[in-house]
């Protein structure tokens, strides 16, 4: 019987890449993993991120600890113009940077205070447990707000 040849990484690559202007993005039309494309590394098997597939093609190994980020922040996108190397701290950085930390703050689902009441409960004299009941959330809540453990983000 013979052994089933498999096809190089690049080459199943590029068949499910939509081409547009270098400058452009450049779309992964092939199976997705939520937000970002994936394709089998050896043609079955572990899959990896497509993004990261395009890096591999272009520039070799990716070294430890780093990610490939994007710059057009489309998680389809393989074009390698786009993509660069950065630590989990850099990706966090241009993620706040770019305002797409959409679970903070008033973006979350359960959020029940605005940057208003924060900046209120902050600047306020009265106690915790006074707040709480004013702004209907528990004392602990309020305590995070005032120690900066949550609503980080809102400078005072």
């Amino acid at each position: 019987m013979a052994r089933r040849q498999i096809t190089p990484l690049a080459e199943r690559f590029a068949r499910f890449v939509m081409k547009a202007e270098p400058d452009a993005c450049w779309l992964w039309t092939g199976s997705m993993n939520g937000h970002y494309g994936q394709i089998c590394k050896a043609g079955r098997g572990t899959a990896i991120l497509a993004h990261r597939a395009a890096w591999i093609i272009a520039h070799g190994s990716i070294p430890d600890r780093l990610q490939v980020l994007h710059t057009c922040d489309n998680g389809r996108c393989v074009n390698i113009a786009h993509l660069f190397l950065g630590t989990q701290l850099d990706n966090m950085r241009d993620m706040i940077a770019k305002g797409r930390q959409g679970h903070t703050g008033e973006r979350h689902y359960a959020a029940k205070l605005t940057i208003e009441a924060v900046h209120e409960i902050r600047a306020s004299t009265e106690s915790g447990r006074a707040l709480a009941k004013r702004f209907g959330v528990p004392f602990q809540t309020i305590s995070d707000v005032r120690r900066r453990k949550s609503w980080k983000h809102v400078l005072p």
